[in-house]
């Protein structure tokens, strides 16, 4: 409900407005010279208005329900999680990283020194070169511990080692090679191997499939061999070489009707435990081969 209430602008005289105004003229000498219009709200109305907006405010201020909120934790929690097992993940796979690139080095490390014990002298002298030094204990020791790790087995070769002898003249020992040694870096524990092996590859006469591969040869169900070239010994010379660990065949020799080339196949294996010392993680290996030709500075002349 709506009052409307008017009031009209009095004279200074008290005459009243109406007349003056109905004439056209302008309305001086007044005390009010503009009309005033006063307009009221009924209660009823108001109160019904002012109940709206409450309702409205009431309204915006309501929070999250109880299944709302939980529902957003477990959002936030499956999101977590998978962030923090990529993280772990990721710092994982980069100790691991760390790990093999160490063993890498350290096998690498090894093969020099056995490079550094062959420079400057003949194929012929490398097994007492490589060798010097090393026992026949050190050389088992390491060669089960190789063999235990899938990395050589008997017949890759036959395993030598030194007869005590000095080493060659000429070679340049910067250090002693080592059959076994172990090494600690951020906290693991790495242990080094190194085996040597007398083995042969065949020239020709056998199978194509087997002239890439260095294997061993049983000397005790083996005929007679012979050397190609005769100028570097009798066919029991070649024979006691061949048995001997500590001895390496000079050259070429036949063996019924295959060529054989005699080799040493020298391994470094580095294997240690994933996550440090103490850690229940697998076992890891690195290993590393390399293949010298011990038959001397001479040509391989078959002879038919």
């Amino acid at each position: 409900m709506m009052i409307r209430r008017t009031v009209s602008p009095v004279r200074k005289d008290g005459a009243p407005t109406g007349a003056g105004l109905a004439d056209g003229g302008e309305a001086e000498g007044f005390e009010g010279s503009q009309p005033q219009s006063v307009t009221a709200q009924a209660g009823p109305a108001r109160s019904s208005t002012r109940r709206g907006i409450f309702a409205r405010r009431a309204r915006n201020q309501q929070g999250f329900t109880i299944v709302e909120v939980l529902v957003a934790l477990l959002i936030l929690l499956l999101v977590g999680t998978v962030a923090v097992q990529f993280a772990v993940s990721a710092i994982h796979t980069s100790y691991q990283q760390q790990q093999r690139a160490t063993a890498i080095t350290l096998s690498t490390s090894g093969m020099e020194k056995v490079r550094s014990r062959i420079r400057g002298i003949s194929g012929d002298s490398y097994l007492a070169s490589i060798t010097a030094g090393t026992t026949e204990a050190q050389a088992q020791q390491a060669f089960n511990a190789l063999a235990a790790d899938g990395v050589v087995a008997s017949g890759d070769g036959q395993l030598a080692w030194s007869d005590g002898t000095a080493p060659a003249s000429g070679s340049i020992a910067y250090s002693a090679v080592d059959t076994t040694s172990k090494d600690v870096t951020n906290g693991t524990e790495f242990n080094v191997y190194t085996t040597v092996l007398k083995c042969y590859r065949i020239v020709s006469g056998g199978s194509s499939a087997n002239q890439a591969a260095c294997s061993a040869i049983d000397t005790s169900t083996m005929g007679t061999p012979e050397y190609v070239d005769s100028a570097n010994g009798t066919s029991d010379e070649l024979k006691a070489a061949m048995t001997d660990p500590t001895k390496c065949a000079k050259g070429a020799f036949k063996l019924g009707s295959v060529t054989y080339e005699p080799m040493l196949r020298v391994t470094v294996a580095v294997e240690w435990q994933y996550g440090g010392l103490g850690s229940s993680g697998s076992k890891e290996v690195y290993a590393t081969s390399e293949y010298l030709d011990c038959s001397g500075e001479t040509n391989i002349v078959v002879k038919k």
